[in-house]
């Protein structure tokens, strides 16, 4: 099998658990406090990487590895605490194809920080994307968002700006993908015990359906994903990477009608499609040009 073809499967199994993780996210919060939530389903998620990949954890982790893994939980804690927010008065499907627009802000990151004008298309993605935006909130004839959806948004842009620091520190610094996308859950784990402990009261009185909710997030949705997207970074280009991940809002769209029954307008659905498309766009990879 070669290495592309790896890549493109840890994607795929990637935006699967994390376009489930809003639909079982929001389900929790009605049980759980929110850093009460992110700090367990760290701890579960990281339990089960350390206990498989210690001896490699152990090899090469340094202190650039827990520098970058600070930096890298600290970005994603600020991601979960907005993503729940948002979650709590939107839709998990909406959220998720609003959150989609990580990739627009991936790619308009990138033209940003290597001071160059964005390709055709790039603009074509942008404007497809927020279109598909003003669809999802024109509501009774008006456009209208509401904090929810503009929470989702920004939470898009603070995924952009994880992606693009991961791919940066993983290049730069020479990092193993798998240790630093331990390190990046653990600190975020850690970040949310602290914020647990200072601002919640823990409760675990949980139903036995909310337990298999909590573990299948911490296992799959956290263990298993941020292990496969760092490892498909590290098999693959950013044009590649930014199409496959246009495959999370769509999960998370699908898995929000089909399971929680939720409702969209027909709108709504034209809305999805164009920010799925300007996924794809933003990721087409760029013509190599001879010197």
């Amino acid at each position: 099998m070669s290495r592309n073809t790896v890549g493109i499967l840890y994607m795929v199994v990637a935006t699967f658990g994390w376009g489930l993780s809003f639909l079982l996210n929001k389900n929790l919060l009605n049980a759980l406090e929110m850093h009460t939530l992110i700090t367990l389903r760290f701890i579960i998620g990281c339990t089960l990487l350390c206990a498989v990949f210690w001896r490699s954890l152990r090899q090469n982790t340094n202190r650039r590895t827990l520098l970058c893994g600070f930096i890298m939980g600290g970005l994603l804690y600020l991601d979960l605490y907005f993503t729940f927010l948002a979650l709590e008065i939107t839709d998990s499907g909406i959220a998720g194809v609003i959150m989609g627009s990580s990739i627009i802000w991936t790619q308009i990151i990138q033209t940003m920080v290597q001071r160059r004008l964005p390709s055709p298309w790039i603009a074509l993605a942008a404007c497809l994307g927020f279109a598909g935006m003003a669809m999802l909130a024109w509501k009774g004839g008006r456009l209208e968002f509401t904090s929810g959806e503009l929470l989702s948004l920004f939470t898009g842009f603070l995924s952009g700006i994880m992606v693009v620091s991961f791919n940066h520190f993983l290049r730069e610094n020479h990092l193993d993908a798998t240790s630093l996308s331990i390190w990046e859950c653990l600190w975020c784990g850690i970040i949310g015990c602290v914020g647990m402990f200072c601002f919640e009261h823990l409760s675990l009185r949980l139903t036995p359906k909310d337990w298999f909710s909590l573990t299948l997030l911490g296992v799959i949705c956290s263990g298993v994903c941020f292990l496969c997207i760092g490892r498909a970074q590290a098999c693959l280009d950013a044009g590649r990477v930014g199409i496959l991940l246009a495959l999370e809002p769509f999960f998370a769209l699908l898995i929000g009608v089909l399971v929680a029954r939720e409702h969209i307008a027909r709108l709504g659905y034209l809305g999805c499609a164009c920010i799925l498309a300007a996924a794809v766009l933003a990721g087409k990879p760029e013509p190599i040009h001879d010197a």
